[in-house]
């Protein structure tokens, strides 16, 4: 300790001198820092060098001595030090682009953007070495002035930069939106060397909402979001079986609680709540805007939590500590959303609602609020969330709106003896597309107008000129500014049709112009987004409204116009009716909200009873492992049938048996998983063949089998068994199953097409088939070193690409109950309808070749790590087939490709069940 003290005098003493070289200055400093926090001396030292130095280079250490401060959150003294080392050196250009982080921090936006402005008009930033420090000017710049509001300046330096280097994410994530806020068609413009494919499929998620109708794009996009930004991997806080309490706890998470569009539309579910079953919690980082809607928000939550001061672990914490039951998050991945709370896992069961419609992406989310027309069921493979279908309308609203008095047209501009047009959607989710229909619409109606949303001066600039472009006269468009809420919804009187926008559809805007007694005319598609008008519709029992297709949508208006008739017996429909339909009709839709959220409680804590009571079952204890016989390779003593009154699950048991072979060898650590993502995609049946297993495999498969469809053996010898396990397993249950799937023990099938094996197979029924090809995309390969940790869907969400054949092969799955007759050689199998080998080469014509099958319908991925690393260690040395020296790829091959780097994500469908069906498996061993 006197040692360090000394020190530290000696080297104040010889900085007060002056006698300390800049160097010497660093290496003290690098050293205390090393040694822990000694902040203070640190910034002392600092300060004395920087008042008695007379080095040329003391711009230098004032920087330095910035960022520490800054480091401390001291940005009043940081700015100080960046200040001076500008004084000292004008063109230091880092400490110029610091300067305005640091003023930004301290609230003074406009003096953060001159520092940036500035640094970018320096001479020496445009030189290549300082490409960084350009694009990180370039990047502030734009991303302070679009959170001002000042787009066009923000777009031009946000395009600047990723012109300069497209691989900047996180520049594109704000560019499209950019665009499309201030109409700048078309909003996607890529630079040299880019694909317009090329950015739409980096877009944000919120952002491909307004530029694609593909549900599979939009999830894409969601989990390369999500993967990119969010990598937070935690124990769960939350208990998976709940808290029991007499009222169920429900927390609202959000920044919105309060003037806000998505407010406006629950601000009465809250306050409707039945208090005698719910306990209502608001966990809320929202800004408090003084208004009485904010006040009413409040009013009408039981708790309200402000976390907006803690890091997203203590919010998390604090969900934890009220024992929530179930949290609802009305962000998604919109502005201001901090989704990396949830990832704590903070409650039992996680819900997505309103914030943001389309796929989260996110894993932790395990519904989303729905109802059958706005996601039918063959749509829901494109979300990672499961449906929690609503029996009527998915979305609630306000019946108590504040509306002001009806305004005259003079007011707002409009002609009394025109037709008038309204879209009041924001401006970027007007397309070029539906722009230039709305304009086709207008000169088929001459005596009319559209009633647009003036919200920048650059979209009502933009607009225009689009007009003029179509032969339209600016005097043709309308322009409403924003106003108050009760303004707002009074003005929807005024209008006599609202054109809605596609392929996002208006949210409480929609609402608002059925509320208010407006006809809505929609486009619906496939996604979420584009088909949020339609339920509405639906709901009101207009669907007359919904259309399919661009021509239809313009025939439509134009219809309507022409039929003044028509269109008034809609609009006496939709009053006369709005009392009576489900959207408007709050109490009803508070109580199929509650209700389902009860049975989402109740099937939870069945299950945990259920496997409470498999627990004190003892009978499980007393399972003996029998070494296998020496003279036989199958031991068939050990072989323990499913009894259904053992059953811990079998719950929705398919109609069909759709088996699994399989041979299995030191797998313990992976087995439960092995047989949990299997069991959750539809198989019902396994014969697992232990090869030669030291580990504690045999003992797990063994309990597991006293409870489900499992059948072991043991192989005691044989070091390639695949053909005769294989073929025993045929000759032997061929005739009990009605499909088996042939399977290595390192392998995971998907169904892609279907969600179930059972109805994937089921489109072969009518076919004279009686093998058909899957294709296998492996994980890893790619150079990994580690086997992975934990559930394989987690460090591999990844995919090989589709056209990267080294790394594709293909098996056979084979019908049972055929007469087929396995060849000498291995995944080669003959049937009386043709046979397929590896290469995916009919062997012979016939049926087969008419049916060849696509990885569309099925796909095997690779369990374990396949990395050269691996291959070393493991599959070398335990007698596989490529341990050959004439087939072992170099090293090389390894190394030489990404076999990554292809996301179709489907594994993250199952994260949420899978976690909860490997607890299971393993609560029912773990005795």
């Amino acid at each position: 300790m006197e040692n360090c003290v000394d020190e530290v005098g000696l080297s104040f003493t010889a900085a007060a001198r002056g006698e300390m070289e800049l160097v010497e200055l660093v290496s003290i400093l690098e050293r205390w820092t090393a040694g822990g926090d000694r902040t203070n001396e640190v910034l002392e030292l600092y300060r004395i060098w920087i008042e008695h130095t007379s080095s040329p280079l003391v711009f230098v250490a004032c920087y330095n001595c910035a960022v520490e401060y800054a480091k401390a959150h001291d940005y009043a003294q940081a700015e100080s030090m960046y200040r001076k080392a500008l004084d000292h050196n004008p063109n230091f250009i880092q400490a110029r682009i610091n300067l305005g982080n640091c003023l930004e921090q301290q609230k003074r936006e406009d003096e953060a953007l001159e520092q940036w402005r500035t640094a970018l008009a320096t001479q020496s930033i445009s030189l290549p070495e300082n490409k960084a420090l350009r694009l990180h000017a370039l990047n502030n710049l734009g991303r302070l002035l679009e959170t001002k509001r000042q787009f066009q300046e923000a777009l031009s330096a946000l395009t600047l930069s990723y012109n300069l280097d497209p691989t900047q994410q996180d520049v594109l994530y704000h560019l499209v939106p950019l665009r499309g806020k201030i109409c700048a068609w078309p909003v996607i413009r890529p630079p040299k060397g880019i694909s317009k494919t090329e950015m739409i499929n980096g877009a944000s998620p919120l952002g491909v909402l307004a530029l694609s109708d593909d549900p599979s794009l939009q999830l894409s996009c969601a989990r390369k979001f999500v993967e990119r930004k969010y990598l937070v991997k935690s124990e769960p806080l939350a208990p998976t079986g709940g808290y029991r309490h007499k009222k169920i706890k429900i927390g609202y998470l959000s920044s919105d609680l309060s003037m806000h569009a998505v407010s406006f539309l629950t601000v009465e579910l809250f306050e409707r709540h039945n208090r005698e079953q719910f306990e209502v919690y608001g966990f809320c980082w929202s800004r408090e805007d003084g208004s009485a809607f904010r006040q009413r928000v409040v009013a009408a939550m039981d708790h309200v939590v402000r976390i907006g001061s803690m890091n997203d672990k203590q919010a998390a914490e604090s969900i934890r500590a009220h024992e929530i039951d179930i949290m609802v998050d009305l962000h998604g991945l919109t502005s201001g959303a901090r989704p990396e709370i949830l990832a704590y896992r903070p409650a039992p069961l996680q819900i997505t609602y309103l914030g943001f419609p389309g796929p989260t992406g996110l894993p932790w989310i395990d519904y989303v609020v729905a109802d059958h027309y706005l996601i039918p069921e063959e749509s829901a493979q494109h979300f990672t969330e499961k449906p929690l279908y609503m029996p009527h309308c998915f979305q609630v609203s306000d019946s108590k709106r504040e509306v002001a008095h009806k305004p005259s047209r003079a007011e707002y501009f409009l002609p009394e003896d025109v037709f008038v047009y309204c879209s009041f959607n924001n401006n970027y989710k007007y397309t070029h597309k539906m722009f230039a229909t709305w304009m086709r619409i207008l000169k088929k109606v001459p005596k009319s107008v559209l009633w647009l949303l003036a919200d920048n001066e650059w979209a009502h600039d933009n607009l225009l000129k689009a007009a003029k472009k179509h032969g339209v006269e600016k005097d043709r468009l309308i322009f409403a500014p924003r106003v108050m809420p009760s303004a707002y919804l009074a003005r929807y009187q005024l209008a006599d049709l609202f054109l809605d926008t596609f392929p996002f559809n208006g949210g409480t805007t929609a609402n608002d112009a059925l509320f208010m007694g407006l006809p809505l005319l929609t486009l619906s598609g496939q996604t979420f987004a584009s088909r949020m008008a339609g339920s509405l519709l639906t709901n009101l029992d207009l669907p007359e409204l919904i259309t399919t297709s661009f021509k239809e949508y313009e025939e439509k208006s134009v219809e309507l116009a022409r039929q003044s008739g028509e269109l008034k017996r809609i609009r006496d429909r939709l009053i006369n009716g709005k009392n009576s339909s489900p959207v408007f009709d709050i109490p009803r839709l508070v109580q199929d909200f509650e209700n389902s959220l009860v049975e989402l409680i109740q099937e939870r804590t069945s299950w945990c009873d259920e496997l409470d009571r498999s627990r004190k079952d003892k009978s499980i204890l007393n399972i003996l492992v029998k070494e296998a016989s020496a003279e036989r390779n199958f031991d068939t003593n050990i072989i323990n049938p499913l009894k259904n009154n053992d059953s811990i699950i079998v719950k929705d048991v398919m109609p069909k048996k759709i088996a699994i072979a399989s041979i299995q060898r030191d797998r313990g650590p992976w087995i439960i998983e092995w047989l949990a993502f299997h069991m959750l995609i539809g198989f019902n049946q396994f014969y697992i063949y232990v090869h030669k297993s030291i580990d504690d495999m045999t003992i797990k498969l063994l309990k597991l089998s006293q409870h489900y469809p499992i059948v072991v053996h043991q192989v005691s010898t044989d070091d390639r068994p695949q053909l005769s396990c294989y073929q025993h397993a045929y000759n032997s249950y061929g005739q009990l199953v009605d499909w088996m799937a042939f399977i290595d023990g390192d392998e995971f099938l998907f169904p892609t097409a279907k969600s179930q094996m059972a109805a994937a197979l089921a489109e072969y029924e009518d076919k004279e088939m009686s093998a058909i090809a899957a294709f296998w995309v492996c994980y890893g390969s790619s150079g990994h070193l580690r086997e992975p940790e934990g559930l394989i869907v987690e460090n591999y969400r990844r995919h090989s690409s589709f056209d990267f054949l080294p790394n594709r092969h293909v098996k056979s799955i084979v019908k049972g109950r055929q007469n087929g007759i396995m060849t000498t050689a291995s995944h080669v199998f003959s049937t009386p309808r043709g046979t397929y080998d590896e290469l995916r080469r009919p062997i012979n014509h016939g049926l087969m070749e008419k049916l060849t099958p696509s990885y569309k319908q099925f796909r095997i991925n690779h369990y374990a790590t396949q990395s050269y690393d691996f291959f070393l260690r493991i599959k070398q040395n335990m007698g596989a087939a490529d341990s050959d020296s004439t087939y072992v790829r170099s090293p090389e091959w390894y190394f030489r490709y990404d076999r990554n780097e292809c996301d179709d994500g489907i594994s993250y469908n199952f994260l949420i069940p899978l976690k909860l069906k490997v607890i299971e498996l393993t609560n029912a061993i773990s005795y």
